[in-house]
């Protein structure tokens, strides 16, 4: 299962997140987040009908594509195990334990 392939998303000046979703064995995107400020961005996940919630996808405009300790608090704190950040360098999936 590739996580980060297929990115539709353009890295801009404000930070923007999604929901991944697996569905039928497939992953695809799930609902956007609030586009803001670093400390401002938040998602209400939700995927298309019959998909379930299993990461998250967000950019660090100005940063690298390693997760900072608070996004990988809030992947713990929800319980999802996936979380994909787009930074300035790249684009990056890491399985959270």
């Amino acid at each position: 299962m590739k996580l980060c392939q297929n990115n539709p998303f353009k890295l801009g000046a404000n930070e923007v997140a999604r929901t991944i979703c697996l569905s039928n064995g497939k992953i695809k995107w799930g609902r956007e987040g609030h586009s803001g400020m670093p400390t401002d961005v938040w998602i209400n996940p939700g995927c298309p009908k019959g998909g379930k919630v299993i990461g998250t996808y967000h950019t660090h405009p100005s940063g690298t594509s390693e997760p900072s300790p608070q996004d990988v608090e809030e992947m713990v704190r929800a319980g999802l195990p996936f979380l994909c950040v787009h930074g300035e360098d790249a684009l990056s999936c890491y399985r959270i334990r």
